[in-house]
């Protein structure tokens, strides 16, 4: 499955406007630089046909921690993101996986600053989400049935069969 970027961009922005207008919202991720959610990965799923879209974001420095992260997963069954840049933003920001979009805090953007030690982070409920979006969105809802019908797999398995082709 080709994954369409202007699809991909819809599909976050749908998600964003939702999430910003739940009543329990406390923060916004937007220009998040702390970057929690991206460093302490156990699983990032990902259809085939977005990680073939996030490729067009791929530089050496993408591939240069790819190997990193396969390398800890291995090790610890967790990584860091490969697309998250020095500067602790995500360098596939507007095309990224809608597993992304989906994990977002309702904490206050301080929890997630781990430089103290890591603190407890509240998630909103993925499924909840999903479903408001779906209920405004009728374009979304054929997306998201698009996206069903393909296979999911972690990130990282994604990255080490690409990294093993080279």
């Amino acid at each position: 499955m080709r994954v369409n970027p202007k699809q991909q961009k819809y599909m976050n922005k749908a998600i964003s406007n939702t999430i910003a207008n739940l009543p329990h919202m406390k923060s916004s991720c937007l220009g998040c630089t702390h970057s929690f959610c991206c460093r302490h990965q156990e699983n990032i799923d990902v259809a085939l046909g977005e990680f073939e879209l996030l490729k067009s974001y791929m530089d050496e420095g993408v591939i240069s921690r790819a190997k990193e992260a396969v390398a800890g997963y291995r090790l610890t069954g967790r990584f860091t993101c490969p697309f998250l840049g020095e500067d602790g933003r995500c360098v596939a920001y507007e095309v990224r996986p809608l597993a992304c979009s989906l994990h977002h805090t309702i904490s206050d953007p301080s929890v997630c600053d781990v430089s103290g030690g890591v603190k407890d982070v509240a998630y909103i409920n993925k499924v909840e989400t999903l479903m408001a979006v779906s209920s405004k969105e009728k374009k979304f809802r054929k997306y998201v049935r698009d996206y069903a019908t393909h296979g999911f797999d972690n990130m990282i398995e994604h990255f080490a069969k690409m990294l093993e082709k080279s």
